[in-house]
């Protein structure tokens, strides 16, 4: 698939997008940071979503290097502060881990030779990463492991070592793209928050799932400020059945819903609530050890570059993981509509991460969220 079909750059100018270039107070300075909790136009002054939590706890970890013990001893260290696995994970169960490798190889390649960084030391998920989750899930006594993304090609899968990882679980890689290894796609139920879609196409795989991890780089967006383990959902949607033009990409979660202010960039926000309220991520592990700011994928060069901040984020609550991952590359999850994480001129968006708190699927209020430093 070109650059020019990556659905985050269809709608916009990159080159007249102004990210912002510098990152802000140390990391520690930030976590501590508390802002006031609004929804979409104005500070919130009604009774809290009953189906929110009290407070939310969300464990940050210091990691320098891509290592599999590392990785794994610190990520055991940060569930235990959790909670461990137990409430997630019984024995027998089904487990999903879902992987980004947006732009596939002829990206990855293209952006090694410019800077010469991997794709996974910068923005795609790091196979380590997933290998020390899914050791966890089954030690944890998960019986089948499934990786599970819409990869633009199998070489990524392959040679970026993902199906290695998958064989060395004991589980499988899934195309999110296809009905394989089912017969047809699941329709999956949105519920009572449907924004865009009452229901959303997935793999079957996910009916079986009995715990689902996210497991994305910690990046900015071109057009939804900010991609974490809420906007990894969005390659779970199976290309052929949300293009426009019998391409491999989905521009129609962008564009062909204008039942609320016809701006795709907040179509793509309000599709990824759908999402999230279709699809319950259980665990989210955003990898801000080594990511990227002003964007997510080779396509949004110039203002694309490569950033370390040697940090791991963990939560059980989705939206609070997100929210903290987004101060951790220096930004702010509170910010309003159009403004600072998402003011993207033309035309910008809506912050959905608030959006997420007032519909009841996790907290975005700060001065509720714990940050626990491992």
């Amino acid at each position: 698939m070109s650059d020019k079909k990556q659905e985050s750059c269809l709608f916009s100018d990159i080159s007249r997008r102004r990210f912002i270039s510098t990152i802000g107070a140390a990391t520690a300075g930030v976590l501590l940071t508390r802002c006031s909790k609004d929804n979409p136009t104005q500070p919130s002054s009604g009774p809290d979503n009953p189906n929110l939590p009290a407070s939310s706890k969300v464990a940050v970890g210091e990691v320098k290097i891509y290592d599999f013990n590392t990785l794994k001893n610190k990520m055991a260290d940060m569930l235990d502060k959790l909670g461990g696995l137990g409430d997630l994970i019984k024995s027998g169960d089904t487990v999903g881990l879902k992987i980004n490798l947006t732009g596939g190889t002829g990206s990855a390649d293209t952006w090694e030779r410019s800077t010469g960084v991997n794709a996974v030391d910068s923005y795609w998920t790091h196979p380590q990463v997933v290998n020390a989750i899914g050791q966890l899930a089954k030690d944890a006594g998960a019986s089948k492991i499934v990786i599970v993304e819409g990869y633009y090609d199998y070489e990524s899968v392959g040679r970026f070592n993902f199906k290695a990882v998958a064989d060395k679980l004991g589980g499988t890689v899934i195309q999110t793209n296809s009905i394989a290894p089912y017969t047809g796609f699941a329709k999956r139920s949105v519920g009572s928050n449907a924004l865009i879609y009452d229901h959303l196409y997935q793999n079957a795989i996910f009916d079986e799932m009995d715990c689902f991890i996210s497991l994305p780089k910690a990046k900015q967006h071109v057009s939804a400020g900010v991609t974490h383990a809420m906007k990894n959902l969005v390659g779970t949607l199976p290309a052929p059945r949300y293009n426009l033009d019998n391409s491999d990409s989905r521009q129609a979660i962008h564009n062909h819903h204008n039942q609320y202010d016809k701006i795709a960039n907040n179509n793509l926000c309000r599709v990824i609530l759908d999402l999230n309220s279709a699809t319950k991520i259980h665990l989210a592990v955003n990898d801000a050890i080594k990511t990227t700011v002003g964007g997510e994928g080779p396509w949004c060069r110039p203002v694309m570059e490569n950033r370390t901040f040697n940090k791991l984020i963990i939560s059980k609550d989705v939206v609070a993981a997100d929210t903290i991952s987004t101060q951790v590359i220096g930004f702010d999850p509170n910010a309003a509509d159009y403004t600072d994480t998402f003011a993207l001129p033309n035309p910008a968006c809506i912050n959905y991460l608030r959006e997420a708190q007032n519909l009841g699927l996790g907290l975005n209020d700060l001065s509720r969220i714990e940050v626990i430093n491992v």
